[in-house]
């Protein structure tokens, strides 16, 4: 059902924005999207930017 597991590094394929799959979203048209998490510097004191995808858009980086 899902391409991609949780906890898996992953590239969007345009803008090469990158990070850590923390959430996913299964639609009832078939559209299935990931919540991606880029890497924060230790000093950061933010929360960071989340980006919801879709899953045609992403690429493997690397397995948890």
């Amino acid at each position: 059902m899902f391409k991609f597991e949780l906890g898996v590094k992953v590239t969007e394929n345009i803008t090469g924005f990158s990070g850590t799959i923390i959430s996913r979203s299964d639609c009832m048209t078939g559209c299935v999207r990931y919540c991606v998490i880029p890497k924060q510097s230790e000093n950061s004191t933010e929360y960071p930017k989340l980006t919801w995808l879709d899953e045609g858009q992403l690429t493997l980086v690397e397995e948890k």
